[in-house]
Parts: structure tokens; sequence; C-alpha cells
């Protein structure tokens, strides 16, 4: 768990995290991802192939000011839906966002 972590100045990739089904207790106080490197020199937020991912869980999380998200192959994630990704997002098209 990572408490007192507020900021990420690249990109977080969260994969093949077998048993994880939320990040709310891992990220809890993640506000803001900067984006200044990129993974794929497009996204600065992946979740990918979380098996038992059933939320994101990253209540803090206010900004992504670089970069798009992709949420991919987490059979079990909901509320997807329900974040406004657009906004969080900041300059990124909502079609850059990706998820499936």
């Amino acid at each position: 768990s990572f408490p007192d972590l507020k900021e990420i100045t690249g990109y977080l990739v969260i994969s093949g995290a077998f048993g994880l089904r939320t990040l709310r207790h891992l990220l809890p106080g993640l506000t803001v991802i900067r984006g200044e490197q990129l993974f794929l020199d497009t996204f600065a937020l992946v979740v990918h192939d979380n098996p038992h991912l059933q939320e994101l869980g990253l209540v803090s999380l206010n900004t992504i000011m670089h970069g798009a998200a992709r949420l991919s192959q987490n059979a079990f994630l909901c509320y997807v839906e329900t974040v406004d990704w657009p906004m969080l997002t900041v300059g990124v098209k909502a079609s850059e966002n990706f998820f499936k």
C-alpha cells in the first residue's frame, strides 16, 4: 500500500495482478497522474489483464494531465462508465481513451 503517494509524474500500469479486487487500498491518496512519460507513447493509465479486479477504486484521482487511459481485459471490472473520463484526461479526445 502507498497511502502517502499523491502524484505520479510518469504513467501507472497495473497488469496481471491476480487476486487484486480494487486499487482503493493500494493507492488511496493518488490525485494526479502527470503523464510526463507515457506508456506506448499514448497512455498515462493502463489497467490490463487483472482477472479479479472489480473496481478501480482510485477515489482521489481527479486529473490525468497528459495521456489517455486504457482499461482492457479486466473481466469483472465494474463502474468504468461512471467515471467522467474526458474530464479526468485533460486535453485528450474521448476516442483516445480505450475501454474493452
